[in-house]
């Protein structure tokens, strides 16, 4: 009797150790599964952010198509159709106009691929002090991207003389 007791305990305590392995597998296969249904979320998560992104830079692109075109239109005017606006200011008002200096400026660090390049050039004229006038007025609302830098006026007489520094944008290439 006293061998099955002990046979009995040994037996019990063998199912005893053996249940709780088996709990303790339990546990962690579910925490397992778990963790790969939160990592499982969390992609569905990401990818649906994507995905909504995309749509709604989609979005974005067909609502701006018209005025994407109209600014490449104006952005893709190369030098000479600078040159050529900026001398039709100048018949407009009725003198004559040098242009000189036409550089590329250093496009700003970090500038994508295909950005507009700026192009700084000088504009002189002389005429009358309203020609002058005129000439400032116009040359700041040219049709094309650009802004008046500086410019100098000078006096010799009756006659007004102008020096101004211009910078537009064009997409076209300009070799040096």
């Amino acid at each position: 009797m006293k061998t099955f007791r002990s046979f009995s305990g040994w037996f019990a305590l063998t199912v005893m150790i053996i249940l709780w392995a088996l709990a303790v597998y339990g546990y962690l296969s579910i925490e397992q599964q778990k963790n790969n249904y939160a990592t499982l979320v969390a992609n569905a998560n990401a990818e649906a952010q994507t995905v909504a992104q995309a749509s709604r830079l989609h979005g974005l692109m067909n609502e701006t198509k018209g005025e994407r075109a109209a600014l490449s239109g104006v952005i893709s005017a190369d030098v000479i159709a600078l040159v050529d606006a900026v001398d039709a200011v100048g018949k407009t008002i009725g003198i004559d106009i040098q242009i000189s200096n036409v550089q590329p400026e250093a496009p700003k660090k970090g500038a994508p691929a295909g950005a507009p390049i700026p192009v700084g050039f000088v504009v002189q004229a002389q005429g009358s002090y309203a020609q002058i006038s005129r000439l400032i007025e116009l040359l700041t609302a040219l049709p094309i991207p650009s802004t008046v830098q500086q410019f100098e006026l000078a006096r010799s007489g009756t006659s007004w003389g102008i020096t101004v520094k211009v910078r537009a944008l064009t997409a076209s290439e300009i070799s040096s």
